[in-house]
């Protein structure tokens, strides 16, 4: 309740509808302001994840380019390897750290249709995102890694040992030796 002099307050300053469930105005507030600082904060976070060879890029590569830069020398374009590092960097299409000087880029966004890689031919295509990762690739250093078929297990892994203590803890399935089981093969399409 207010007090005497402020009451008058009261009588000119209509209040607010409040329920018990309505949030005072500060918290309403600080929840805006919330909002809004995440909204215009820049992604830096994102961009800045390490991009894995085996995760992020080799999909993408292997999908638009391996056909024709890949391991198979019939079918390789151009002389150049692009799932082999050392190929790849000598050859220029990747600089590692250097976005301008890496033409795999200048090739992956050109409009000219005789420069585009990968060729309008084979319908294949990389999306902005990929683009995006591919950059992000090339600026960490355009490290590769072996597949993933080839990189030994880390640790071997051993079965637990079992003890018949441990063993004797598990309830064991009690099955009914004189029950028929002639409803097993009905059900409600049958």
């Amino acid at each position: 309740m207010l007090s005497a002099p402020l009451h008058f307050l009261s009588t000119i300053i209509p209040t607010p509808l409040t329920s018990p469930f309505t949030p005072p105005i500060y918290l309403r507030f600080a929840v805006a302001l919330a909002c809004l600082v995440i909204a215009l904060c820049p992604k830096h976070s994102l961009a800045s994840d390490p991009i894995e060879f085996n995760r992020d890029i080799r999909p993408i590569l292997s999908d638009a380019c391996f056909a024709c830069h890949g391991p198979d020398q019939h079918a390789r374009q151009a002389d150049l390897r692009l799932d082999d590092r050392d190929n790849a960097i000598a050859s220029g299409a990747i600089t590692p750290g250097k976005l301008d000087a890496s033409s795999i880029l200048e090739r992956i966004a050109s409009d000219d249709p005789d420069l585009v890689m990968p060729p309008p031919k084979t319908g294949k295509s990389i999306s902005p995102e990929q683009r995006e990762k591919l950059k992000q690739w090339i600026l960490q250093g355009a490290l590769y890694q072996p597949h993933w078929a080839f990189v030994p297990v880390a640790q071997q892994i051993t079965a637990p040992n079992l003890s018949r203590e441990s063993l004797a803890k598990i309830p064991a399935l009690k099955i009914d030796a004189n029950a028929t089981y002639d409803a097993w093969n009905q059900s409600p399409i049958d």
